[in-house]
């Protein structure tokens, strides 16, 4: 509803410049980091339609509305794009901000968004949320400046940037990504780390492809197709990882890649539903 009627009042409310603007702005920009724009579908359809019953323009006064002041400047957070936002331009514009609250607001619903997205297709990226828990305590425990903790959100951010795009370097789908985290370990070589990367692609196309099939409905539930799940996990790992990886590490792979699947099915998520 504010966000409507924000819109629809300008340029308007943009035109003169009263100290009450900077106010609604920040009122604005606030609650606009409070809702997610995707659960008011319906609601903005309806305040859109009662604004085009309901608003009336005065001939009187409307000759007169002169064109938007670039004095203000208004910022939607929920239209930053992590893969194309200007972090030095971004990092500039704190200097100059008025209200660096705002800006960091932005930051952090930016960065929180985009975690939530990348643990969705990798749960191994749990390190991430834990780094960024760290960060925002630090803050708060007044260890930060504003300052220097815009500059930490931003460094942040632009490490989920290159975190999102490794799968890209690795030449693994999100999902033989997941994977591969799982069963790589320390001190690799080139060529290990190439045959754990095989182990990761074969892995999914041997459980999706499996004659007879395994992952049936609700194999999970069931300690017989629970057991041939398990199986086949099993041989593509005794096939593929590379001699480096002792009986002990063998076995650990294989139950965390198992406990990994059987997580996606229960939850009905990805390849694995």
């Amino acid at each position: 509803v504010v966000s409507g009627l924000y819109e629809a009042a300008k340029p308007t409310v943009l035109s003169h410049p009263r100290p009450i603007v900077s106010v609604m702005q920040f009122l604005y920009t606030f609650i606009a980091n409070k809702i997610d724009p995707e659960d008011l579908t319906e609601q903005m359809a309806q305040v859109s339609s009662l604004l085009d019953r309901s608003v009336v323009v005065d001939s009187s006064t409307s000759a007169s509305v002169s064109e938007p002041v670039n004095e203000y400047k208004i910022t939607k957070s929920s239209r930053w794009n992590l893969a194309t936002v200007d972090f030095e331009k971004l990092k500039e514009e704190f200097k100059e901000t008025k209200h660096k609250h705002i800006a960091i607001a932005d930051m952090k619903k930016l960065i929180e968004k985009k975690i939530k997205q990348m643990l969705k297709t990798n749960e191994g990226r749990v390190s991430f949320a834990e780094r960024y828990r760290n960060i925002i305590d630090r803050y708060n425990a007044g260890a930060t400046h504003t300052e220097e903790f815009f500059e930490e959100l931003q460094r942040f951010a632009q490490d989920l940037k290159e975190e999102e795009q490794r799968h890209i370097r690795e030449g693994l789908t999100e999902d033989e990504l997941e994977i591969f985290d799982l069963l790589a370990k320390d001190k690799l070589t080139k060529k290990e780390e190439q045959a754990v990367k095989l182990a990761a692609k074969d892995l999914i196309t041997s459980l999706l492809n499996a004659s007879p099939k395994v992952l049936v409905q609700d194999w999970w539930r069931d300690a017989h197709t629970k057991a041939k799940v398990r199986s086949v996990i099993e041989e593509v790992l005794d096939e593929d990882l590379p001699e480096s990886y002792d009986k002990e590490s063998f076995d650990h792979k294989v139950s965390q890649v198992f406990d990994l699947v059987q997580r996606l099915a229960v939850n009905d998520e990805r390849w694995a539903s």
